[in-house]
């Protein structure tokens, strides 16, 4: 028997906005800097194979996974594009690399050393990039080590260094003094080392402007409708909208309490709706009692806590005509943001795009 939720729950993802912000970015840049789409956990929750094919007819030629597995699945889905894996490359995953052509993004010296080992058996050059630490303290190579590094590298010359790479702290924060600090720390690394490609901005380092775009920029939250920026005065075209729809509806004659917990005290003359989502749809238990979402644009708030896959809403203001099994409820859409999402479950937009689970039904616009 088919699942309820999957029936009444929708998530909408908008692939032409997709592409309408990968080219918001591209005309921004010119054609001397290449913009590459982040494409890690599947895109960001939103599906690959649907999305990544479109990116690729809109002349998206670069690509950015996290590890070596999701390196294999994306090339199923291209052809001749590079596709750069973030984490490297770790022993024993030499075979995979050089069968799906995938670029390692080499963040330390034993990296380096199994990549160039690959290299010498094969007697020709392998494509990598190098990864700085510049301030981030995650991935990278010190920038002591990154100058052993490359001039290790000249003199063997195993590696076609496709780009030498950094990645920005705060760059969501426009006046951090963080952002200038790793722009100073690359500047001097790039001066030092001419005659490479560098990529420095992810995406809100687009948004910090011109001078942080050097050869490539890396795009991932813009693409999937996420504002990463603290500069109100960017907006990027929004990608995903959810929904669901009423099951259930108890009109309140007495005192009493909802949900686990009963956390919630309800009140005789209130009007209280079940919807078939809870946390295991991405639904943040969080925002019980404090989040809201909307029906036909009047704001209905959660009460109780949320359950894995059942959460209740005060109805009250609603009118009555509307107050019917199956009337839609908004969760993320015109009305409700991610970004209000994530603030009210005191998180990021994007931890509530990559939490959104398999249950809804997805409908993908193009």
């Amino acid at each position: 028997m088919q699942d309820i939720s999957n029936v009444l729950s929708v998530l909408k993802i908008n692939v032409a906005n997709i592409v309408k912000n990968y080219k918001l970015v591209k005309d921004a840049v010119g054609e001397a800097t290449n913009v590459a789409a982040v494409v890690k956990s599947d895109c960001y929750g939103l599906g690959v194979k649907k999305i990544v094919p479109e990116l690729a007819k809109a002349g998206c030629n670069e690509f950015y996974v996290a590890n070596v597995d999701e390196g294999i699945a994306l090339r199923d889905v291209l052809k001749s594009e590079r596709i750069f894996v973030l984490h490297g490359i770790n022993k024993g995953e030499e075979r995979y690399f050089l069968k799906h052509n995938l670029i390692p993004v080499l963040n330390n010296e034993h990296q380096v050393e199994i990549w160039e080992a690959s290299a010498k058996a094969l007697k020709e050059k392998l494509p990598a990039s190098l990864n700085i630490d510049t301030g981030m303290t995650r991935l990278g190579m010190s920038l002591d080590q990154f100058e052993q590094i490359i001039n290790d590298l000249k003199n063997k010359s195993l590696l076609d260094i496709i780009y030498i790479k950094t990645h920005l702290a705060c760059a969501n924060e426009t006046s951090n003094k963080m952002n200038e600090d790793q722009f100073d720390k690359f500047k001097i690394i790039i001066k030092k080392y001419p005659g490479y490609k560098y990529s420095f901005a992810n995406s809100p380092g687009f948004i910090l402007g011109e001078k942080y775009w050097y050869d490539q920029v890396r795009v991932g939250a813009m693409l999937y409708g996420i504002n990463p920026s603290d500069n109100k005065n960017f907006t990027v075209n929004p990608v995903v909208e959810v929904t669901s729809k009423i099951i259930k509806i108890y009109d309140i004659t007495k005192e009493g309490t909802i949900g686990y917990g009963a956390s919630y005290h309800l009140k005789p003359g209130m009007a209280i709706a079940t919807m078939p989502v809870g946390y295991a749809d991405g639904y943040f238990r969080s925002l019980s009692n404090k989040g809201h979402c909307y029906i036909n644009g009047i704001k209905t708030p959660i009460i109780g806590n949320i359950s894995m896959d059942l959460t209740t809403i005060d109805i009250t203001n609603v009118p009555k005509r509307l107050r019917q099994i199956g009337q839609e409820i908004e969760l993320i859409g015109k009305n409700i943001s991610l970004e209000t999402i994530a603030s009210i479950a005191n998180t990021i937009s994007y931890e509530v795009l990559t939490s959104l689970g398999n249950r809804y039904r997805r409908e993908y616009v193009y």
